[in-house]
Formats: C-alpha cells, sequence, structure tokens
C-alpha cells in the first residue's frame, strides 16, 4: 500500500515497546512515520488518536484501528479492523484493499464519505454473516470488491 499511501503508525503503545515491533515488523521501511502514547490523548479509559496532530490535510486521511473509540475524534476517518492475535490466516488487511485503491484511481477528493459508505457496508456484511440461517456466508460484494 506505501505505492499508494504515506503509511503512518499512530499507536497507544510506549515508543519502546512499539518500535521494538515495527523494526522488526517493517524492516524495508515502508512506514514513513510513527507516532505513541504521547502524542494520544487520554480520556475516560480510552487513548484517542486525535488525526490533526499528524498535520495531514484530514479529506485524505484514514485510520485503521481495532478500537473504534480510538478514533472518535475523527470517526468518518476511522475504519475498523478486527484484532490481531497471532493468526497466521488473518487477512482483514487484504479486505480493505480493493476500496483503499479504489479512492486513489477516482482520485477521491475527500474521502470521508466513502468511509463512511464502506463502513456501513463491512457493518451490513457482519449482520449477514451473524444472522444467516444457513450458517453459510453469502457471496455478495460491496461496490469495491469487498466480500
Amino acid at each position: 500500500m506505501s505505492r499508494y499511501y504515506e503509511l503512518v503508525v499512530f499507536t497507544a503503545g510506549l515508543k519502546d515497546y512499539a518500535d521494538w515491533i515495527l523494526n522488526d515488523f517493517d524492516r524495508q521501511g515502508f512506514i514513513k512515520h510513527r507516532l505513541y502514547r504521547d502524542s494520544t490523548k487520554y480520556r475516560n479509559g480510552v487513548y484517542i488518536k486525535d488525526l490533526s496532530r499528524l498535520g495531514r490535510d484530514l479529506t485524505k486521511t484514514i485510520i485503521i484501528d481495532n478500537i473504534e473509540d480510538n478514533f472518535s475524534a475523527q470517526p468518518n476517518n476511522g475504519i475498523p479492523i478486527k484484532s490481531w492475535y497471532s493468526d497466521p490466516h488473518d487477512r482483514e488487511l487484504d479486505r480493505m484493499i480493493p476500496f483503499l485503491k479504489s479512492l486513489v484511481s477516482r482520485n477521491t477528493k475527500d474521502v470521508r464519505g466513502d468511509v463512511k459508505n464502506f463502513k456501513f457496508q463491512l457493518e451490513q456484511e457482519e449482520r449477514r454473516k451473524t444472522y444467516s440461517n444457513s450458517g453459510k456466508s453469502q457471496s455478495t460484494y460491496n461496490a469495491w470488491g469487498v466480500r
């Protein structure tokens, strides 16, 4: 994705611990910037990641996080993702690639409306899985090619 986006890690983790993980994870240097716990706002037990701290145009900024409260300062910029816990078969980020590429190919001026629609699609998909009578996942695709 670094071909299409500036990749930034914004973590509620402490710098030493986060760097230890990220240095191993990103050996090729795709992640251009890192923000840590000291860049968050702690409120009501939540480390809020205020995207204005990035100094980037928020019409072009997306945060993908496993805790929706973390992007509560700019909810229309945030996409929730399932938590990852050492699952070698986890492909949650891969599921987002068609959507993320489509924003670039369409030269989207303001990502927030598309992010809101994409989140709605993801919520609908989860509801279909949860309430499916047959127990089989449905093979429907949304506008971004995400099943």
